[in-house]
């Protein structure tokens, strides 16, 4: 069972390390490297404070949202995120859950322009309609 595990997760690691590698090499060929250091330094968000400039520099703040995505992830992997962690923490970690849910439904709504399933010859709703 290791050896398959091992077979089964080898590639997404090694795509995750590339994209990684990928996202911190055009990061730092990027125009705007000076101001990403410097909210990197002041513990801001550089993507969500420059909301003008999103458009005109979307590529290198692309690369930069995956980069500090995986900055984040092994932030919450290695199990610092939750040293501390009381009932306020976990009310803004629901209230971020329940707004993601909220997106991905809408995304779903708009994208399909129905919540419900498609309507195939075999499922339910096509007997119904006959």
């Amino acid at each position: 069972i290791k050896t398959c595990v091992k077979y089964v997760t080898t590639p997404f690691v090694k795509l995750g390390n590339k994209l990684e590698q990928t996202a911190v090499s055009k990061n730092a060929s990027a125009h705007l490297k000076k101001e990403f250091n410097s909210h990197s330094a002041a513990g801001t968000d550089f993507a969500a404070n420059t909301a003008s400039t999103v458009w005109k520099n979307r590529s290198s703040i692309f690369w930069y949202r995956v980069e500090r995505a995986f900055v984040e992830g092994r932030y919450v992997a290695s199990g610092a995120y939750f040293q501390g962690y009381n009932y306020k923490n976990a009310i803004v970690d629901l209230r971020f859950f329940t707004r993601f849910l909220v997106a991905l439904i809408l995304g779903v709504f708009v994208g399909r322009c129905q919540v419900f399933p498609f309507v195939t010859p075999g499922s339910g709703y096509s007997l119904e309609m006959k």
